[in-house]
């Protein structure tokens, strides 16, 4: 988007009505964060991404720890690690707290990685089923919880949290 330009932004129903915010946010440049052991930067709206790029200098482990959360936003955020095709190295699927963070242990000199930042709010998907089996009705119900996105492949991947299933006769 070009600033001093006028952009119309549509919001469509797909299915049902609700009330909702509309919340926009400038995305913030990536930052080549590889001669600095400390970063400041922040989040400033739903969903954002900060996106930093790292070449180590040295081949081995890396950790990329949070710290500076203000109190009340423990497991607020997460961090992603992306190799040089795109592959996933490791993420906090569940946020992380203020002194903690992701060690990657097999990063390559001179291989640059894509480092993100992203803010973490609990996607809560319930999945509630009814079947009849062999004469006897089943029920299942499970909690579907972070679903995350690959920015590179554009596919999410849910990690289910609880599960329970119950069989009456």
């Amino acid at each position: 988007m070009q600033a001093g330009e006028t952009y119309q932004i549509q919001v469509r129903q797909y299915m049902g009505y609700d009330m909702y915010n509309l919340n926009v946010g400038l995305q913030k440049e990536t930052i080549d964060i590889s001669k600095y052991s400390s970063v400041s930067d922040s989040i400033q709206y739903t969903d954002q991404r900060n996106v930093y790029t790292f070449t180590p200098s040295s081949s081995g482990k890396y950790r990329f720890e949070i710290q500076g959360l203000a109190d009340g936003s423990n497991n607020e955020v997460n961090i992603l690690v992306f190799n040089s095709r795109g592959g996933e190295e490791g993420s906090t699927s569940y946020g992380v707290a203020s002194g903690e963070g992701l060690e990657i242990s097999d990063m390559q000199a001179g291989e640059t990685y894509q480092v993100q930042v992203r803010y973490y709010r609990q996607k809560s998907v319930i999945i509630t089923e009814t079947r009849i089996l062999s004469g006897k009705t089943l029920y299942y119900h499970a909690k579907v919880d972070t679903i995350r996105q690959n920015p590179y492949t554009n596919t999410e991947t849910a990690c289910i949290i609880t599960e329970t299933g119950w069989a009456f006769s």
